[in-house]
């Protein structure tokens, strides 16, 4: 992804080596559904 140059960036540094590592966990949020189809958190 590239930045703008005449804008402000994300305001982070990146670690990229940390990025190539394959020992992340990956963890996604299941959002339970209603019978009418609406989302609903616990």
């Amino acid at each position: 992804m590239e930045l703008r140059p005449d804008r402000p960036g994300w305001g982070i540094e990146i670690d990229e080596k940390a990025l190539a590592m394959e020992d992340y966990i990956h963890w996604e949020r299941k959002i339970t559904k209603k019978p009418d189809g609406a989302t609903a958190y616990p």
